[in-house]
């Protein structure tokens, strides 16, 4: 869950399983707007999150997709894919996630 105060100073409280960084430059390039983004996966709400950290502070929170399934496990590929790992009722897979054409 992330939960963001309003104050002059907002905190940011996650509880998570797996969080990365989105990559600066050319590794970046599937999802350019991102760069420097963190990416969050819950797997108590079942949903993988965006936060905009400008300047090292989190400025934004977007719900990039809800109720995904238990994510267990995050990576950004070479070309700035996401993947995924999920575990959906018994079962586990790993999704690639693509910009939009």
């Amino acid at each position: 869950m992330i939960a963001i105060q309003a104050s002059s100073r907002p905190q940011v409280r996650i509880v998570h399983i797996g969080i990365v960084r989105f990559p600066e430059g050319s590794r970046g390039r599937a999802f350019p707007r991102w760069n420097g983004n963190l990416l969050v996966g819950s797997l108590v709400k079942q949903e993988l999150i965006r936060i905009g950290v400008p300047d090292n502070r989190a400025v934004l929170q977007e719900v990039l997709i809800p109720h995904i399934g238990r994510i267990r496990a995050l990576a950004i590929g070479p070309n700035g894919e996401i993947y995924v790992a999920l575990q959906l009722a018994q079962q586990g897979v790993v999704v690639r996630l693509i910009p939009k054409s």
